[in-house]
């Protein structure tokens, strides 16, 4: 899944900056308080009977150093992120939604929490 879009729109909303605190596929270390989407490990499936339908998923991972900051972060993402019939760019989007609650990990070397949410997506190459 190209996340690109995804990203511009979580921008677009004033959520984060990219570049700044906001990632498309890598997060570098220094970076205490950021927004990081990738897509699925497995790739996304090509439907060859239908031209352009994509249905796969996505992870958004949410780093901070306050559990309760970094929650309120991940939830306003997840808000955001769940749309239907919306026009990203280059996709026309049936459904983003997430799969479940945040799930936190204690991260990296700086002590900071990392929230991993998973997302569906169904969409239409434009």
């Amino acid at each position: 899944m190209k996340i690109e879009p995804l990203a511009e729109y979580l921008e677009s909303e004033g959520i984060a900056k990219a570049g700044k605190d906001l990632f498309a596929y890598y997060m570098p270390d220094s970076v205490s308080e950021g927004i990081l989407l990738i897509s699925s490990l497995e790739g996304t499936p090509i439907d060859t009977e239908l031209p352009g339908y994509r249905k796969t998923g996505f992870q958004v991972i949410i780093r901070h150093d306050d559990h309760v900051k970094g929650r309120a972060l991940a939830d306003q993402v997840s808000s955001a992120l769940t749309m239907s019939n919306t026009t990203l760019t280059d996709m026309y989007v049936n459904y983003i939604r997430p799969r479940h609650e945040p799930v936190v990990f204690p991260s990296s070397e700086g002590d900071f929490l990392e929230f991993s949410v998973n997302y569906d997506a169904n969409y239409v190459m434009a």
